[in-house]
């Protein structure tokens, strides 16, 4: 009785830690698997975002030019008017003097412009900034786990926990 009922033990045994070899094996794929999931959407979100960065900063750099343009042409405009309006007035029988004091006064008017459009392009380099991130939690040990990777990047089935799944059966009924 007692042979029988240690080889009985021995074979449940020896079924007990086939059936825990196996659940490791299934655990480390799925954990395997869904490290992977993780990081392919980790990658992908990044992507996602790196094009609408690209896409956004280009905008901002057309704009840039455009204002850089308007820039240069204002200037050459200016430029022309300030030429066309010394020669009336030295023709008119105006003095030097008067014309050095007025351009002195157009430099100061000239030196706002420019601190204004320094912060136009200051704003627009702060509109291109990129938001900061949140900083993720992370574990006593100071890592982040890959759950939180996985909110992150929106990975709702995290697949992997030590309760059973309701549709995986062990391979033969545990007596």
């Amino acid at each position: 009785m007692n042979k029988e009922n240690a080889l009985k033990l021995a074979e449940s045994n020896l079924r007990i830690d086939s059936e825990v070899v196996r659940c490791k094996r299934m655990f480390a794929e799925a954990r395997g698997l869904r490290d992977s999931e993780v990081a392919r959407a980790a990658q992908k979100a990044r992507r996602e975002v790196s094009e609408v960065f690209l896409a956004k900063f280009k905008v901002a750099e057309e704009k840039a030019a455009l204002l850089e343009d308007a820039n240069d042409l204002f200037m050459y405009l200016s430029h022309a008017r300030a030429n066309v309006h010394l020669i009336k007035v030295l023709e008119g029988g105006g003095s030097l003097e008067a014309e050095k004091k007025q351009v002195e006064e157009w430099l100061s008017d000239f030196v706002d412009a420019e601190a204004k459009l320094v912060h136009i392009t200051s704003e627009l380099k702060e509109a291109l900034k990129a938001p900061a991130s949140e900083p993720a939690p992370l574990s006593p040990s100071e890592h982040r786990s890959v759950e939180t990777l996985a909110d992150e990047v929106g990975v709702t089935d995290q697949f992997g926990s030590y309760l059973p799944a309701a549709d995986v059966l062990p391979s033969e009924p545990q007596k």
